[in-house]
C-alpha cells in the first residue's frame, strides 16, 4: 500500500533507449523505491510524525550503493543494522520474552552474540553533490507528474 491507496497503480519504465544498460535499469529501480519511501515519509510527516533516523534492514541494507542512494534522495543519514536477518532476529527475541525465556529484550539480545541489533554502520558522509541533489529533486517532480498522468491513463484504459 502507499499513501494514495491506489491499488490500480502500474509501473512504467519511461525514456529507455538502446544506450541504457542493465545497471541503469537497476539504479532506476532503486531510485524508484526510494522515492516511494520519500512519499511515505512525507505522508507520515503531514500527520506530525517526525522520523529522527532511518535504519535499513534486509538484503538491501548490505548494499553501500543503495544506502547512499537513499541518503542522497532522502537527504538523511541512513544506517544499516549489523544483523543481516534483523526481522527474524527481532521476532525470536520478542518470542523469547513473550514465553518467559528472557525477562527483557536486552537479555534476549545476549542469547546469540552475532545478532548485535544495537550496532549500526553509518553511511560515510561525503561532500554533498548539489548537482546530483538538484537532479534528484527534478526527478521527484517529474515522477509526481507521471504518477498523476498515469492515473488518468489507467482510468481510461479500464473503460475500454
Amino acid at each position: 500500500a502507499n499513501p494514495y491507496m491506489d491499488n490500480g497503480s502500474k509501473a512504467a519504465m519511461i525514456g529507455l533507449t538502446l544506450e541504457h544498460k542493465d545497471s541503469d535499469i537497476y539504479q532506476a529501480l532503486m531510485e524508484g523505491v526510494t522515492y516511494e519511501i520519500m512519499t511515505n515519509i512525507e505522508h507520515l510527516e503531514s500527520f506530525g510524525i517526525k522520523l529522527n533516523k532511518l535504519v535499513a534492514t534486509g538484503g538491501g541494507a548490505s548494499s553501500p550503493v543503495w544506502l547512499q542512494i537513499k541518503a542522497d534522495i532522502l537527504n538523511r543519514t541512513v544506517t544499516a543494522l549489523s544483523a543481516k536477518e534483523a526481522g527474524a532476529c527481532g521476532t525470536c527475541m520478542m518470542t523469547a520474552v513473550a514465553v518467559g525465556l528472557c525477562s527483557s529484550l536486552e537479555e534476549a539480545k545476549k542469547i546469540d552474540g552475532k545478532y548485535e541489533i544495537g550496532d549500526v554502520v553509518n553511511i560515510e558522509d561525503k561532500p554533498r553533490d548539489f548537482g546530483r541533489i538538484a537532479a534528484q529533486t527534478a526527478k521527484q517532480v517529474v515522477l509526481q507528474r507521471i504518477r498523476e498522468a498515469e492515473r488518468g491513463i489507467i482510468s481510461i484504459l479500464q473503460t475500454i
